[in-house]
């Protein structure tokens, strides 16, 4: 998953590799794997 933006005036936009807007399916999987990354992220947090 990748990020389009055009230099910080609008939000960056999740797109899948064929460079459409990512699903909500495929942004929840991203969210579940990076979790599990982060050190001492808040409980309940998205």
């Amino acid at each position: 998953m990748r990020t389009a933006g055009d230099g910080g005036a609008l939000p960056a936009l999740p797109t899948g590799d064929n460079g459409a807007q990512a699903d909500p399916r495929t942004l929840e999987r991203a969210m579940r794997k990076a979790r599990g990354k982060v050190q001492d992220l808040p409980t309940g947090f998205p």
